[in-house]
């Protein structure tokens, strides 16, 4: 807290009785504490209430509060606390579109996070730095903080979050017009969403894909889901070209209007499958299991144009196929 302080806080406790023992610095320093821990307690109050006034709606509210609670913290030398106000603060200016202020409250976030070692915290910076340099346009900036949050997820072995950064990057690629860095990214999704598939051993395939940045509906194409359980999956339109599908489970599944050209089938369990209108031109259906589908198979090479309009939003503050980015956890 510094001398001036301890100074000063000496100097509000009650005056000297000579009947009773003299104030010494062990009660100072009991004081120090026990105030700081009644301004941390404050901020922490202010900080959740600013998460639920922005979670309504009331950003200029929420800015108040956690502009209170930024004071509180530095108050109380609570440097990772301290970084998360910054953060939300950050997030809030990001929200009203003032993207360069965001990028100020994000790169103290992020200094603060590298002094005190907060893995996550660095993280949560880097990402909203690299999105906010994604918003203004500077591709090559946001690849370098999003590989940087990218090493940091790997070395915390955070796979989902690894999936999110990659699918990040893929985009980020593909504006650039860099499709070679952008198909080994995806390659680095599926085989993360295989491996937490397996980890699992129980879940829903679809559900995994997508919290690692996949789009079910686009990005399997070409991918190796062989043995996957797809049991019940809606993949109704969804561009399955030349993917690896063999021994899948897709008992139950929609695959209406599914693109399923030189798809590999084989021995895959597709009894009561919706394949109605599915275009399986030249897909290899050699064992496949047919019994008791409900809809007829579509003939080779009929199959309709994609005419989605889009997924809806994975969060409110931006969603993840409409917009691009798969956004991270903003609120601390």
């Amino acid at each position: 807290m510094g001398v001036l302080l301890a100074e000063q806080l000496r100097q509000e406790l009650p005056p000297r009785n000579d009947n009773v023992p003299s104030i010494t610095c062990l009660d100072v320093l009991l004081y120090i504490e026990e105030r700081e821990l009644t301004m941390s307690k404050a901020a922490d109050d202010l900080l959740k209430q600013g998460i639920g006034q922005y979670q309504t709606g009331d950003v200029a509210a929420a800015l108040q509060s956690w502009q209170q609670a930024l004071t509180l913290y530095r108050e109380a030398d609570d440097r990772k606390r301290t970084g998360a106000a910054l953060g939300n603060l950050g997030a809030a200016h990001e929200a009203l579109g003032e993207l360069p202020v965001a990028l100020d409250y994000y790169q103290q976030h992020l200094a603060i996070a590298q002094s005190i070692s907060d893995w996550r915290g660095q993280g949560n910076a880097l990402e909203n730095i690299a999105n906010v340099y994604h918003s203004l346009g500077e591709l090559s900036r946001a690849i370098d903080y999003y590989q940087q949050r990218l090493a940091i997820a790997r070395e915390q072995s955070d796979l989902e979050a690894s999936g999110r950064i990659l699918g990040n990057l893929r985009l980020t690629y593909k504006e650039m017009g860099n499709e070679q860095e952008a198909m080994a990214c995806c390659r680095e999704q599926w085989a993360i969403a295989r491996q937490r598939f397996s980890a699992k051993k129980t879940g829903d395939f679809m559900e995994i894909a997508e919290q690692v940045g996949l789009n079910p509906m686009e990005d399997f194409a070409g991918a190796d889901l062989s043995g996957i359980n797809l049991y019940y999956a809606n993949l109704g339109w969804a561009d399955l070209r030349e993917t690896n599908l063999s021994n899948a489970d897709f008992r139950l599944a929609d695959l209406n209007n599914a693109k399923l050209s030189k798809a590999n089938l084989s021995n895959a369990k597709l009894s009561n499958a919706n394949l109605r209108d599915a275009d399986l031109s030249y897909a290899n259906m050699t064992g496949a299991d047919l019994r008791l589908s409900e809809q007829p198979l579509a003939k080779p090479g009929k199959g309709r144009k994609d005419r989605r309009q889009g997924l809806t939003e994975v969060i409110p503050i931006k969603s993840t196929y409409e917009k691009g980015l798969v956004p991270s956890s903003r609120m601390r």
